[in-house]
């Protein structure tokens, strides 16, 4: 069967009594299915499936459907409350999901592979995104803007061959990406209930940015050693308490630790380089920088951190003055009456 276009639940029924496997082409459902509606034998759509039905498609359910060569795109359908593809596997373009009210799950339990960028947006009835043996995207992951998510489960995804966004997402509190070992730019922002952030494959990314999640309460980036053309933003996220961050080592643009209330101590075990600017500033809690290793910096800012003994940060300096590299520093508003040991 060539392409189909299904407007209203005729077309739909003739479709399911055709009892085809394969669509050659696209499969666009734009209306008409005022009630949950299934087809029991649709295998393959070589071209793109399109769920676009404004306010007239309840529910869909295609339990053998196993690939999409194209893309696959749920969009504003109001009133779509199921989307059931349990059997789908391998999607061949992008996978776009998105300003679905009414949807309160998005689970592709069987989904391996997408060809393009997967995009999970606006859809303020969804609590979680179960993705359990999606292992490769080749483009852009991004999970944005949804009010209700709760959860983000993707356990066995290993890379992302574009950009990562978690953002805007204001009940998350749990993100699950525990075998992730590369992607382009990962940004984790706004999202309010998120309360621990752990990538413990991480190894290859070109910048890292993690700001405000206000209920954020660690970082922890165990193997990370180099950000290769990127840098580090942790800033704005006011619970943080605790980063981990042990064996990175080279920062080749900027490394910022900003506006973060409740941090009290910032420790870069192995840092040895950065390219840019290191900044660390309006942290009021933070009582301790330690940074044993580094002999390369650009520009060094340590400011207005009233708790911080500047003389931890003008000890850094000299150091760096005396034995390494270091070009511009601007040291003040931290707390000049500590004292700290020989």
């Amino acid at each position: 069967m060539g392409s189909v276009l299904i407007q209203d639940a005729t077309g739909w029924n003739a479709l399911v009594d055709e009892g085809c496997a394969v669509v050659q082409g696209d499969l666009s459902i734009w209306g008409g299915l005022t009630d949950p509606m299934t087809h029991p034998t649709l295998r393959e759509v070589t071209g793109l499936l399109d769920v676009s039905g404004g306010d007239q498609i309840r529910g869909l359910a295609l339990p053998e459907l196993t690939t999409i060569g194209g893309l696959l795109v749920v969009h504003r359908n109001a009133t779509l409350a199921q989307l059931s593809l349990p059997s789908l596997r391998t999607v061949g373009g992008d996978l776009g999901i998105d300003s679905n009210g009414a949807l309160t799950e998005l689970s592709l339990p069987s989904l391996s592979s997408v060809g393009g960028f997967l995009a999970v947006s606006s859809n303020t009835g969804v609590r979680g995104v179960d993705l359990p043996e999606l292992a490769t995207l080749k483009r852009d992951l991004s999970i944005v803007d949804n009010t209700g998510l709760t959860a983000v489960s993707i356990p066995g995804l290993t890379g992302v061959g574009g950009n990562l966004w978690i953002g805007s997402n204001d009940g998350i509190e749990t993100l699950d990406l525990r075998a992730l070992a590369s992607a382009w730019e990962f940004q984790v922002r706004a999202n309010r209930g998120l309360r621990t952030l752990s990538l413990p494959a991480l190894t290859e990314v070109l910048t890292v940015e993690v700001t405000s999640n206000p209920s954020l309460l660690t970082c922890h980036f165990p193997v990370l050693a180099k950000l290769p053309s990127g840098g580090l933003d942790l800033s704005d996220n006011d619970s943080l308490q605790e980063l981990d961050f042990p064996v990175l080592a080279d920062v080749e643009g900027q490394l910022s630790l900003t506006s973060d209330k409740a941090l009290t101590s910032v420790t870069f075990p192995a840092l040895q380089v950065v390219h840019n600017g290191f900044i660390v500033a309006m942290n009021p809690a933070l009582l301790e920088l330690a940074l044993p290793a580094l002999a390369e910096v650009l520009d060094f800012q340590v400011t207005a951190n009233p708790a911080l003994p500047e003389c931890q940060p003008l000890a850094i300096k000299d150091r760096l003055v005396a034995t390494g590299i270091i070009e511009r520093w601007f040291i003040q508003g931290n707390d000049v009456s500590a004292t700290c040991g020989p």
